[in-house]
C-alpha cells in the first residue's frame, strides 16, 4: 500500500489500474461539471418574489 502524504489515507488505485492520472482525472471533471452548471444557471429566467 502506498500512504499519501496529502489526505493520510491509503491508496493503491493508480498501481492496480495503472492510472496514475486518476485523482487528477477526477478533479478537472468536478471543475468541468461547476464551469457547465454556472452556464446554465446564468441563462435562467430571474425570479421575483413578491
Amino acid at each position: 500500500m502506498v500512504r499519501t502524504s496529502f489526505s493520510g489515507l491509503y491508496s493503491i488505485w493508480e498501481r492496480e489500474h495503472n492510472q496514475p492520472r486518476y485523482i487528477l482525472d477526477q478533479l478537472l471533471s468536478v471543475i468541468n461539471v461547476s464551469v457547465l452548471t454556472v452556464l446554465i444557471v446564468k441563462e435562467l429566467p430571474n425570479l421575483k418574489f413578491g
